[in-house]
């Protein structure tokens, strides 16, 4: 049994204090490595013709996945395409070359790469 609930993860809550749509910046998805998520509140209609909140609703993007449109995207083009974060230090979060944006480290040792072929290892995404 999963003991995840998404009212407590920091998207839904800035979501639904700003009660308007938004981006989360990068952070370590689960298994995916570094991320982004775009988040909307919903709202549900009372019967007086009122709303109420009612949830959020939200996407994750994974910065490889991000990478990967751009490149597909733009990657015959003349120029370079990046797209990079809002506040310094505006990190890229996907670039049309193909160059990765992040990469698995070991925790314990953040100069050595991650082994994927091994599971009980603790890694972590870094820029």
């Amino acid at each position: 049994e999963s003991k995840y609930d998404p009212r407590y993860r920091p998207w839904y809550i800035n979501t639904k204090r700003l009660q308007s749509a938004n981006w989360v910046k990068p952070y370590p998805f689960h298994s995916l490595g570094l991320g982004i998520t775009y988040s909307q509140p919903y709202w549900s209609d009372l019967p007086d013709g009122r709303s109420s909140f009612a949830g959020v609703m939200a996407v994750d993007y994974s910065l490889d996945d991000v990478t990967a449109f751009l490149t597909e995207a733009f990657g015959e083009s003349p120029t370079d395409v990046l797209i990079v974060e809002a506040q310094e230090p505006y990190y890229v979060i996907g670039s049309s070359t193909g160059s990765p944006v992040s990469e698995n480290r070991l925790k314990s040792h953040l100069a050595e790469a991650c082994p994927y072929t091994v599971d009980d290892v603790a890694c972590e995404p870094v820029r």
